[in-house]
C-alpha cells in the first residue's frame, strides 16, 4: 500500500512538472510586455464647463492590445485590445498601472506612466479677468486654487497700479529723452559756448600772470 502511494504520487509530480514550466512567465515573454506597454500612447482633449468654473478632460488611450489592461488612479479597467476613453475633472496628474493579460503572466505590473494635464484657472471666466485678459494671472491655464476671489481681486489691482506707475516713469523718461532730442542743438550750442568761454577765461588768467 506504501508503494502504490508513492507510485501515484510520482505519477502525480511527473505530470504536474510541465504544466508549472508552462505556466511559467519567461523573461522573453516579460520583455515583450513591456515591449508592448511602452507603445501606449495617452492623448486628451479638453471641455470649459463654465457653470461650474472648470475644464473637463477627455483622455484618449490607444495601442491597448490584448496582451495587457489598464486600471488608472480610480481602478477603472481598460481591457485589452480596447481604446480607452475616459473623462477627468479637478484631477491634473493621473497615473495608469499597465498590467500582463497573458496566461502566464496575468496581473503582473509591467509600469506605470503618467499623464500631467494642464491646471484651469478657475478665474478666467470673472469679470476681473474679462477686464485684464493681458494679466498672466488671467490666463486660460493658471493654477490659482491658493486665492480667495476677494484675494485675487486685490492682486489684481496692485498690478495694475504698479503697472501704471511704471508707465508714467516710462513716459517721463521719454518725455525728458525727446526734449534732448528735439533742443540738441541749443544744447550743443551751449556746451561749446561754456567750452570756449571756458578757454578764453583761463586764457585771459594766464596772460596777466605772465604779465606780473
Amino acid at each position: 500500500m506504501e508503494k502504490v502511494k508513492y507510485l501515484i504520487c510520482f505519477i502525480v509530480c511527473v505530470f504536474a512538472c510541465p504544466l508549472v514550466s508552462n505556466a511559467e512567465c519567461s523573461y522573453e515573454r516579460q520583455a515583450e510586455l513591456s515591449r508592448i506597454a511602452s507603445n501606449v500612447q495617452f492623448s486628451y482633449t479638453y471641455e470649459i464647463d463654465n457653470l461650474v468654473q472648470s475644464a473637463i478632460y477627455n483622455v484618449l488611450v490607444t495601442n491597448v492590445t490584448n496582451d495587457i489592461y489598464i486600471v488608472d488612479d480610480y481602478g477603472i479597467v481598460i481591457s485589452g485590445g480596447v481604446e480607452g476613453n475616459r473623462t477627468y475633472q479637478g484631477n491634473n496628474n493621473i497615473s495608469f498601472t499597465i498590467y500582463s493579460n497573458d496566461l502566464n503572466c496575468r496581473g503582473q505590473k509591467i509600469s506605470t506612466q503618467h499623464i500631467s494635464l494642464p491646471v484651469y484657472n478657475k478665474f478666467y471666466s470673472t469679470e476681473v479677468c474679462k477686464q485684464n485678459m493681458d494679466n498672466e494671472l488671467c490666463f486660460l491655464w493658471r493654477n490659482n486654487e491658493a486665492y480667495a476671489l476677494s484675494d485675487f481681486e486685490k492682486i489684481i489691482n496692485n498690478n495694475k497700479q504698479v503697472q501704471k506707475d511704471n508707465d508714467e516713469v516710462a513716459e517721463q523718461t521719454f518725455d525728458y529723452i525727446e526734449f534732448l532730442k528735439q533742443n540738441k542743438l541749443i544744447i550743443i550750442t551751449i556746451i561749446v559756448g561754456a567750452m570756449v568761454f571756458s578757454v578764453v577765461v583761463l586764457f585771459l588768467r594766464k596772460r596777466r600772470g605772465d604779465r606780473k
